[in-house]
């Protein structure tokens, strides 16, 4: 099992149990103490949990907004293909409020040069961008206010919703936690405020999930599926039923 996966599997854990013990995560992951033990440094490392003697256990605040630079190496060759998917979605002109994550961090490697606005909250699709396009600039971008989530990259909070509602986007673009065929769930209040303020400020909504997001719930209910012109994820035997569904409601599912 690769790490990343690995690691997945322990935070997935730890947010129905208050500590996992080396001894128990030799079992979950089926991997030797040695391998338990380096993995639970790398944990401790980008702040998501704190080292005990024999175990880990949740960092002290409850902070589901995992630091980018591990989100990102999940389900990163998928998450790249539905961003490419999504860019071809869009109209040349648009306005887009893009909200951050991993996965719509892959939209900066497929926005065109010229022809877009991106209204977003999030500093890796910025620098993304900036690296693309060093020189003459890329499609304009404008960042919101906010206070700065160290690991995730994220301006978050009232006055980035605040910023939001100066402008108007003919489309807003957001990944979620989860979804089922009713609603779509992100992990906290905070997240929710941000994405139902663009979602009040423009025409149409494109949701991109990985596969692993389908048939999931969170915390925070952000909209009914019925919002969404379009859901852009990968279809799989599992969550089939589930895309059919939504399909049913007027949703125009790519997968």
């Amino acid at each position: 099992m690769k790490q990343e996966f690995r690691l997945r599997k322990m935070l997935e854990y730890l947010t129905d149990h208050e500590m996992l013990s080396v001894n128990d995560a030799t079992v979950l992951l089926s991997a030797s103490p040695a391998t338990v033990r380096r993995d639970f440094s790398v944990l401790a490392r980008n702040g998501s949990v704190k080292k005990l003697h024999g175990g880990i256990i949740p960092a002290q605040e409850r902070d589901s907004l995992l630091p980018f630079c591990l989100r990102a190496r999940w389900y990163s060759e998928e998450k790249r293909k539905l961003a490419e998917k999504t860019v071809a979605l869009l109209h040349p002109g648009e306005t887009l409020f893009i909200d951050g994550g991993t996965t719509t961090s892959h939209l900066g490697m497929f926005l065109p040069e010229t022809g877009y606005t991106v209204i977003t909250n999030s500093l890796p699709l910025c620098e993304i961008l900036t690296q693309r396009f060093p020189n003459k600039g890329s499609s304009g971008v404008l960042l919101t206010g906010g206070r700065l989530h160290m690991a995730s990259g994220l301006l978050l909070g009232s006055s980035a919703e605040e910023s939001l509602r100066q402008y108007h986007a003919e489309t807003t673009i957001f990944s979620v936690r989860g979804l089922d065929a009713r609603t779509i769930y992100n992990d906290t209040e905070t997240i929710a405020g941000i994405e139902k303020t663009m979602i009040a400020r423009s025409d149409r909504l494109i949701v991109i999930a990985d596969h692993s997001k389908i048939g999931k719930r969170a915390m925070a209910q952000i909209c009914s599926i019925r919002k969404a012109a379009y859901l852009v994820t990968t279809e799989t035997p599992e969550n089939r039923d589930i895309l059919e569904q939504i399909r049913d409601t007027g949703v125009q599912v790519i997968a």
